[in-house]
């Protein structure tokens, strides 16, 4: 998706003064340790989704982090984790155009990252991985366009947070 114009952007902003977060829960939690051996970097994938429903939206993300050894190394853990949001929007615009698509990546996600990141840090902690922390300022993911879910358990559409070291 490239960059929004700034009718789209003012689109945005003024569905997010309209639309306040009314719920926010963990909606996944879990790390699996696969082997001993010391973590040396981590990849991170999101996946986002969402669901019209009356009177609002619901989003999901949900967060998978492969912790390995060296560069592209055996896998050392998988943690998992992900958030709900349920936003009030009494008008919802067309959930699968650029206004839909730039909230959820400018707004809703900004709402979800820093539990994302928390999780994940609390999770590589409990299963004895140190240093395994997400960046804290990062650009908004670019998805796709983002289509209804059907089924709550689909994914819709998946943005690589990128290799960081640990």
């Amino acid at each position: 998706m490239s960059e929004p114009d700034e009718q789209v952007l003012r689109a945005v902003d003024e569905l997010a003064q309209k639309a306040p977060l009314g719920a926010l829960d963990v909606v996944e939690c879990h790390a699996i340790r696969f082997s001993p051996d010391a973590a040396s970097g981590f990849t991170s994938n999101l996946d986002a989704g969402i669901t019209p429903v009356d009177g609002g939206l619901v989003v999901r993300f949900t967060l998978t982090t492969k912790v390995v050894t060296g560069d592209g190394g055996p896998e050392v853990a998988e943690i998992k984790v992900g958030i709900g949001l349920a936003y009030t929007i009494a008008d919802l615009p067309d959930p699968t155009g650029l206004v839909v698509g730039n909230f959820v990546a400018r707004i809703a996600f900004k709402d979800a990252y820093p539990y994302l990141r928390q999780n994940t840090h609390e999770l590589a902690t409990r299963i004895g991985l140190v240093g395994v922390m997400l960046t804290t300022l990062i650009p908004p993911p670019t998805f796709g366009t983002l289509v209804p879910r059907q089924d709550a358990s689909a994914d819709d559409t998946r943005q690589d947070l990128g290799r960081d070291v640990v």
